[in-house]
């Protein structure tokens, strides 16, 4: 009892840089996340177990599910933490009593957190499909190096399933899991540096490719996609936060390499062209 004790009272700071790892359910997380929120300040685990109403070990693991999250972050010391903006406003959902929208924000930061990629491609792989919730759990295991025992399996394995039902993204039915993910639901993590885009030898194509797509494939308007058009711009968007994340990087590719473009064509002004002799 005491070796499955030490492994949830000590998770390492590598555990935190790869798949999740929680120990303990999304209404103790809500609850520490509160307890959080009524601080108004960055908490410790004895900060905020009072207040939770849960042991201060409890509390611990809560705060460090909650980092798995990515509803908060170090703040600036061991054991100290602080909200993400994420964790902030879905935190704020919360203690407005707004439960719907909350787990809408949950579904969108999961998805558009890295560390979750290995348990959204699993749910994706298996939509539909009845498995284990233990199976959820090997992956993260091995990715993490760990050998844990059956109890400590079970007790990660129950957390995860708690926090994606609660986010809408999978269920238990007659103790069997069922994803409820779709191929196309939550992109993923999408990060277009406009730094990056160099070669503006790519556009012309991309244009002409993104335009031929939008004429031989138009679709009638849906509940779920925002939409707009004129004679200049086609916007088409569907309403979740990862995928409003996506389009506002590929509309900085876009300009950028607009912005490259123009500059390649423009004849050299007078001050460069001085710059150039000298």
């Amino acid at each position: 009892m005491q070796e499955v004790q030490d492994e949830m009272d000590s998770p390492d700071e590598e555990s935190r840089e790869g798949p999740p790892s929680p120990v303990t359910n999304i209404g103790i997380i809500n609850i520490t996340m509160r307890a959080l929120w009524n601080h108004k300040a960055s908490g410790t685990y004895k900060d905020l177990a009072g207040p939770a109403g849960v042991h201060p070990t409890v509390a611990s693991q809560a705060l460090s599910a909650s980092r798995d999250l990515g509803l908060t972050q170090s703040g600036g010391k061991k054991g100290l933490y602080e909200f993400t903006p994420e964790g902030r406003e879905y935190t704020r959902s919360l203690v407005s009593n707004r439960e719907t929208e909350a787990r809408e924000q949950l579904r969108a930061i999961i998805g558009n957190n890295s560390r979750w990629e290995g348990i959204i491609g699993f749910l994706k792989t298996n939509e539909n499909l009845p498995r284990e919730s233990l199976d959820i759990v090997v992956d993260v295991e091995r990715k993490l190096g760990k050998q844990w025992s059956p109890i400590m399996r079970r007790r990660v394995a129950d957390s995860l399933v708690s926090i994606l039902e609660y986010a809408g993204l999978a269920k238990l039915d007659k103790g069997k899991l069922i994803s409820m993910v779709k191929q196309d639901d939550l992109p993923g993590p999408v990060t277009i540096a406009r730094a990056s885009v160099k070669d503006i030898s790519i556009f012309p194509s991309f244009f002409s490719q993104a335009s031929t797509r939008t004429v031989d494939r138009p679709e009638p308007p849906r509940s779920d996609f925002a939409e707009y058009r004129d004679e200049n711009v086609i916007i088409r968007v569907r309403k979740n936060l990862p995928s409003i994340a996506f389009a506002k990087s590929f509309l900085d590719l876009v300009e950028n390499g607009v912005r490259l473009t123009q500059n390649k064509d423009s004849p050299p002004t007078s001050e460069e062209n001085a710059t150039g002799k000298s």
